[in-house]
């Protein structure tokens, strides 16, 4: 279950709205929302999609929850759900030296590791609000469902490519005016992605 963060009533918050299509077809929603109070960022994000597969419909939830206090990632946990049942979750905790993932994957196989970074501080749902300007800082985004770190690339003016460190394929994040307006994303059987919807 993911989890819920408390802040105050004057945190700044700011939510995008996007729809997912594939092959000219919309299949679902992706919304994602940054809350900044004080020192600390939050991060919150929803993906609903349904896939039709034969004579069933198979619809798909991505909810992820992350904080962030002076720039450094301090929790984050994900759950995929499948048909209202979990199929997928992360945690992943800052210890004060590195992290703690706690991973069930889809065949129910369950990981508990640390991850030996001093500190995470870029991650996907981040990468919404933050356009990757400095190099350095953003040479790498966590995955947060996976644990993992993928490369970030500048592709463009105004784009960056996120090369997945196991398959090589990529999801190219397109900005404007600091925010993303459209993702890419190169799965094996055909190519989707994210366009925002005006507020």
């Amino acid at each position: 279950m993911a989890l819920g963060f408390g802040w105050n009533s004057s945190a700044q918050t700011t939510t995008l709205h996007y729809t997912i299509g594939a092959a000219f077809f919309d299949i679902g929603t992706y919304t994602v929302t940054q809350k900044i109070d004080g020192d600390s960022s939050f991060y919150s994000a929803v993906s609903d999609v349904v896939v039709p597969y034969l004579f069933s419909k198979y619809k798909v939830q991505f909810i992820t929850d992350s904080k962030f206090y002076n720039d450094t990632m301090i929790l984050c946990h994900v759950d995929v759900i499948v048909n209202g049942k979990l199929r997928e979750s992360n945690q992943t905790v800052y210890t004060g030296g590195n992290y703690k993932i706690h991973r069930v994957d889809e065949d129910e196989n369950v990981r508990d590791e640390f991850l030996d970074v001093p500190a995470i501080f870029v991650t996907s749902s981040m990468l919404f609000f933050n356009e990757p300007y400095e190099s350095e800082y953003y040479a790498q985004n966590y995955a947060e469902l996976y644990g993992f770190f993928n490369k970030i690339v500048k592709s463009d003016k105004n784009s960056y490519d996120i090369i997945d460190k196991k398959t090589g394929r990529k999801t190219t994040y397109s900005y404007k005016k600091g925010a993303v307006v459209s993702t890419d994303i190169d799965y094996p059987l055909m190519t989707f992605g994210l366009t925002r919807v005006k507020d």
